[in-house]
Formats: C-alpha cells, structure tokens, sequence
C-alpha cells in the first residue's frame, strides 16, 4: 500500500466489539481496497497520482470538530487528510452484508461504492493545488470548489458502474447509491441541472463567480471574526483548567480531544481566511480567481457526458 495512503483511525468513541465493520481492521482492508480501486480506474489515476505526490493520508473518523454530522467525506487542505465517516462506512457495509455478499468480499465492494465520493474529496485538493501552482493561495470553500467536485463525482460513478456493474444490481443497492442515482440522473437530463442539485446541498458556500469582490471580502471577515471567538472561548477553557486544584480533574481537562481538535481546527480556519483575504485584496486578485474557476468548470465538464 502506498505510504500516502497508510490507515489513521481517529475515534472520539470506542469501535464496537460486536460489530466487525466499524472497527481497525476493516477500515485497514477498506483504505487497501480504495487505494486499489484509486490505481485501477482510468479516471481516478490522476487522483492516485496526486495523493501519492501529496502524501495525502485517509482517515475513517467520527463526525466531530474534522468531520460535520452530515458529511459523509471530508479533505483538510492544510493537514491534508481525507477523511471518511465510520458510521456510514459502517452502514454501507452492513447493508452490503444484507444483500447476501460473503464478509470477506465487503471492503472490496464498499470501496467501489465510495470510490466516488473518496474522489470527490481528492478533486477539492486537487483544485487548491492547481490556483496555488498558478500563485493564487486562496483556500476558501465555494460553490464552484462543489460543482467540479460533484462533476467529477458523476464521471468516476460512471466508471464505477462500468467497471463493477454486479454491485449496482437492484439487490446490491445501498442507501447512498439512491443519492447517486439521481445525481447521475440529474447530470443526463443537463449539465446545468447538476448546480441546480448541488447549491442547496451548500447554502452557505459563496460562489466567486456571482458573488461581488466586496461581498466575498465581508464574508471572510465574518469566518475571521467567528472563528477568533472561537479560538478566544478554547483558550479561556484552557486557562481556566490550569487553575484546577485537583491534579487529576486538571489534567483530564487540559488533555480534553475535543477542545484539542476545536482548538486546532479554529487555528487551521483562521490561517485559511487570512490568506483568502490577502488573495481577494484587489480586483485583478479576485478576478484571476474567477477566471480559473471558469476555466477549470469548463475543462471539467468536457470530460463528462452526459
């Protein structure tokens, strides 16, 4: 196995026993499959390459400070880190094991199910790694950032069902297959349509192409601003453990994962929005931005069809 793509478990709870698809050693056979199915398919060789050359490592973590609720993936650009959601990973498995295959066939088929959605992450890095190679460091999330992810979601399905068309019978479907059933019917009916799917998903995600220079620049000082108050809230939290009397309370309190993991992600988020803002300080700045969205959606799509 690659060394960009060796296994990190990050669990805020204990894996249970009892349950053999939410525990180390599946999520072992899950990355080695995934990092197969990487190599094996033509359109995500690029992706294989990239998180080789990166040493981009992928983690199967609960949701929490790295990870929303919601999510089923997630790509840290600074600590770059692709991270997969051991409660759904967990799901698909069991229900992969319902639809009667043998359990040392699950973490090859949960991989072909998720290969498309490990590559939707990648494709964020990706994307970041191409603006900074043009001198544009500017790593605020978009909408744009969404649509050519989620094009590049419907080209690897595509080539999922192609390749491994016997885990895409009707009773081998999985409930996030449905989700990808209509983003695929979506994108066959118009290109267009695959926006008019993915904006709601990210109501809170700015699109640099429609968006003013001015806006963009308040909505950054308004990520600065939350996420310093946030910083300021851990740091108090911290100072207040240090003057805990009971050594053991103390030092429960100070190695706390979770205001670690808020702590770092506040830090990582602020240096994201600093540098954001320095990119979109002038008008040529943002609209070099805007022209490589552009061009990269445009690139992007060429190389789907629907």
């Amino acid at each position: 196995m690659p060394a960009a793509l060796a296994l990190a478990v990050l669990l805020s709870v204990p894996a249970l026993a009892q349950d053999p698809y939410d525990a180390p050693a599946f999520h072992r056979s899950f990355v080695l499959e995934t990092a197969k199915v990487l190599k094996t398919l033509k359109q995500t060789r690029a992706q294989a390459a990239f998180i080789e050359e990166k040493g981009i490592d992928l983690f199967v973590v609960s949701t929490g400070p790295v990870l929303p609720e919601f999510a089923l993936a997630g790509y840290d650009l600074d600590r770059r880190r692709i991270f997969v959601n051991r409660v759904r990973l967990a799901d698909s498995a069991r229900q992969l094991e319902a639809a009667g295959l043998a359990p040392a066939r699950i973490a090859e088929a949960a991989a072909w199910k998720w290969i498309p959605v490990v590559a939707h992450e990648i494709r964020h890095g990706m994307v970041k790694s191409r603006l900074r190679d043009k001198g544009i460091d500017f790593p605020q999330g978009t909408l744009e950032d969404e649509m050519i992810a989620f094009f590049d979601t419907v080209r690897v399905l595509q080539a999922s069902l192609d390749g491994r068309p016997d885990l895409w019978t009707d009773d081998r479907l999985i409930a996030f297959d449905f989700d990808s059933g209509i983003l695929l019917k979506e994108w066959r009916r118009s290109p267009s349509a695959v926006k008019e799917l993915v904006a709601p998903r990210y109501p809170k995600a700015p699109s640099v192409l429609d968006m003013p220079r001015e806006r963009m620049a308040a909505l950054l000082k308004e990520g600065w601003d939350a996420y310093a108050k946030t910083l300021t809230q851990v740091d108090r939290y911290y100072a207040a453990a240090k003057t805990m009397k009971d050594p053991m309370r103390r030092q429960e309190a100070l190695a706390d994962p979770e205001a670690k993991a808020t702590r770092e992600d506040s830090v990582a988020m602020l240096g994201r929005a600093r540098r954001s803002r320095i990119a979109i300080e002038t008008t040529q700045g943002y609209e070099r931005i805007r022209s490589f969205y552009r061009d990269e959606l445009k690139r992007l799509v060429g190389k789907v069809k629907p």
